[in-house]
């Protein structure tokens, strides 16, 4: 729950004063809050580079590219400028290392509560490219909640 509550405070401010190119969807469009997808994403990058370095490169790339598509949305529809988003993403990253609790084993020990958000079994690339398309498929203000 820290995590979450972490997040909403890292990107209250992306949404504050955005625009969207076409009118905003009713949440009941099932698009999802693109900044909490985004926010996954990055920490699942920071721990597969962390903690399964080299294990799933097709995912990694995938989860990149996710990433990459992400990125252009919410530059597309806010106020965020590329340095600030690049700053954001490289904050979250770091602050995702500080917050897994190193003991003597190290942070990439199980148990470990960041470790939930690297999947037991990898979706297909497909999967990850379509649910990404789905979620970006409308122009709208990047928003966190409801996130999780």
């Amino acid at each position: 729950m820290r995590f979450v509550i972490f997040f909403l405070g890292l990107f209250s401010m992306i949404g504050q004063g955005a625009h969207a190119t076409e009118v905003e969807p009713p949440l009941s469009s099932n698009r999802g809050p693109v900044l909490c997808v985004w926010s996954i994403t990055v920490t699942q990058i920071a721990v597969a580079e962390k903690c399964f370095k080299g294990k799933d490169p097709e995912f990694v790339d995938t989860l990149k590219w996710s990433l990459g598509r992400m990125d252009a949305f919410i530059l597309r529809n806010s106020k965020i400028s590329v340095m600030a988003l690049e700053a954001r993403r490289r904050k979250l990253s770091n602050d995702v290392l500080k917050n897994m609790k190193a003991d003597a084993a190290g942070v990439c020990v199980p148990g470990q509560p960041l470790l939930v958000f690297y999947p037991k079994t990898i979706p297909p690339r497909a999967e990850i490219e379509a649910a990404t398309n789905k979620l970006l498929e409308i122009n709208r203000r990047p928003e966190m909640n409801p996130c999780m």
